[in-house]
């Protein structure tokens, strides 16, 4: 996997930390993506309230809800002040499911790039997710995603999207970037744009990384060309960071 400068930092200083037990108090864990304290807490809890509301499965996601934050990586002091990863993770399949109009769980494989610590895939399986879950990560990265998807049987991890075999339709297939793709060279995305024509996808970038301009590569550039793909946005309202992030839904022409 092709790398920005900016993960190799990362990765260095993840590969610095030995005890997974207390991963979500790592420094480079609470910046990966643009995790904070101070984000706008309150914003994404009345919002996710809302769109349970008018879900198709309100009792669903009410549990998920009501669950809140695992406390796997937290430590005594931490876990109570635990629920913005699973808050932020919420509010991402809630707005899929508005935005697209399909359930998360109609797919039958789920490939995620960059999963983080993996809360966007914990929320998924344990709101009753039965397919196969593939997610593409750097080695630096996804030892910690393993270690807090351990319980669930049907996830399963690769360093490159074309090591991926599905044997179920395109159609079937959603794919899956928070922040991630946007953080990549645009020649990698281009590659991952072409191999995922025919699947849904989910992406969230920031409007700026680095020198890369992300609007005007994925709002009418080369991704929905290359994807061949209509797409809905939708303004995150949580983060300023990079100058704000936007919600891309999509699906094949």
């Amino acid at each position: 996997m092709q790398t920005h400068d900016f993960w190799h930092q990362q990765c260095v200083l993840l590969d610095r930390e030995t005890d997974l037990n207390n991963f979500k108090n790592w420094l480079p864990v609470r910046n990966i993506p643009l995790y904070s304290d101070s984000e706008y807490v309150a914003n994404f809890i009345a919002e996710n309230k809302a769109m349970i509301k008018v879900s198709s499965c309100p009792d669903r996601w009410n549990t998920i809800f009501a669950k809140g934050e695992p406390t796997r990586g937290h430590n005594a002091v931490s876990v109570k002040r635990a629920g913005p990863f699973r808050l932020k993770s919420l509010h991402h399949c809630l707005s899929f499911e508005e935005m697209r109009g399909r359930l998360l769980t109609d797919y039958k494989a789920i490939v995620e790039f960059g999963a983080g610590i993996g809360d966007t895939a914990y929320t998924i399986l344990d709101s009753g997710f039965q397919g196969s879950y593939h997610i593409i990560d750097l080695p630096s990265v996804s030892r910690i995603s393993r270690f807090y998807l351990q319980d669930f049987k049907n996830v399963f991890f690769h360093e490159k999207l074309e090591n991926i075999c599905l044997s179920v339709k395109s159609s079937d297939i959603l794919f899956i970037a928070t922040w991630s793709l946007s953080e990549i060279p645009l020649t990698y995305r281009n590659e991952i744009a072409t191999r995922i024509q025919g699947w849904d996808y989910m992406i969230l970038f920031q409007k700026t990384f680095k020198e890369i301009n992300n609007t005007a590569y994925f709002i009418g550039g080369a991704w929905a060309y290359l994807s061949n793909s209509y797409y809905r946005i939708r303004q995150l309202t949580f983060h300023d960071a990079d100058a704000g992030s936007v919600y891309m839904i999509g699906r094949s022409v």
